[in-house]
């Protein structure tokens, strides 16, 4: 089972459909930078509110994430405990995300989505695949507008799911060419998508604080 595309059909706030043409443009090649994390199988849970959490399906438990720069292009691969079905259960209404969560700079903390307007992470930056029961999708959320209170820039990208791994490719440039950062990725269902509405967290990788991009 393999499923490519190079668009994504998001209508959000703020597409920004030139960062499709930043992935095809020629940047100066670079030496490989990897950073790798690893998860535990089976520790994958669905917490809705009080109700006493449910195992989450394999293809929503995380074992491995890997962040590799090679040629000015950055390449997200997580890898779940099984296969990822061509159409995946979602309850109605809600989406399954798979992601990366970013911070290349930890003295800021954007506000807005995807969390409250009022809310603020340190995630400057957040790569999703995207289930919404009908078809897959692929952004990269730039939420650096909402250290000004605007709203964040949703952009399509490149994505590739074959069997149990979930890889999107991201122009270094897209990033304002990051030397540094810390990550982690996560799985959640949510009630919808490009809302301020809770996410249900599901699994981590790593479990515990962040990786360092490049390595230490």
């Amino acid at each position: 089972m393999r499923r490519i595309t190079f668009t994504a059909r998001i209508g959000l706030v703020s597409i920004a459909m030139a960062g499709i043409a930043l992935l095809a443009a020629p940047e100066a090649k670079s030496d490989s930078k990897t950073s790798v994390a690893e998860d535990p199988e089976g520790d994958a849970f669905i917490f809705f509110n009080f109700v006493e959490p449910q195992r989450a399906p394999d293809y929503l438990d995380l074992i491995r994430g890997e962040v590799t720069l090679q040629g000015g292009i950055f390449v997200f691969n997580l890898t779940v405990a099984e296969p990822v079905p061509d159409e995946p259960f979602v309850p109605q209404g809600r989406v399954l995300s798979w992601a990366f969560l970013i911070d290349t700079d930890p003295a800021t903390f954007p506000t807005g989505f995807p969390v409250s307007p009022l809310g603020a992470i340190p995630y400057e930056f957040i790569v999703y695949v995207l289930w919404d029961g009908t078809e897959f999708d692929a952004i990269l959320l730039d939420r650096r507008p909402g250290l000004v209170g605007e709203d964040a820039i949703f952009t399509p990208i490149p994505f590739d799911i074959d069997d149990n791994e979930l890889s999107t490719s991201v122009s270094r440039r897209m990033m304002d060419n990051p030397r540094f950062f810390v990550w982690s990725g996560n799985t959640t269902a949510v009630p919808s998508f490009g809302e301020n509405e809770a996410f249900f967290p599901v699994d981590r990788v790593p479990d515990d604080g962040g990786m360092t991009w490049p390595a230490e």
